[in-house]
């Protein structure tokens, strides 16, 4: 996961994970980041590809650190899971 994060940001991103969540840094604002919106995650609810699906923007997760940074609350957990909103919970 962190590499495809890393991939489609020119490796701008730094990751930090941990079996509770965790989360990735930008350094310029969220708003300077196309990619951010360019990319979705597609979830699946059956199982087959051409049935229901909803796609979600990476950006959903992403916030403003006031730091002139932003935080994407999207980690890789030990087990290869990926945690999605961590920062709701």
């Amino acid at each position: 996961m962190v590499v495809y994060l890393k991939d489609i940001t020119d490796n701008d991103i730094s990751c930090s994970g941990s079996i509770n969540g965790g989360s990735c840094y930008l350094p310029n604002n969220c708003t300077s980041y196309n990619q951010l919106t360019s990319y979705n995650f597609v979830f699946n609810f059956t199982g087959s590809q051409n049935d229901n699906y909803m796609r979600v923007p990476l950006a959903v997760f992403a916030t403003e650190t006031g730091n002139q940074g932003c935080d994407v609350f999207v980690s890789s957990t030990p087990s290869d899971s990926i945690l999605l909103g961590g920062m709701f919970f």
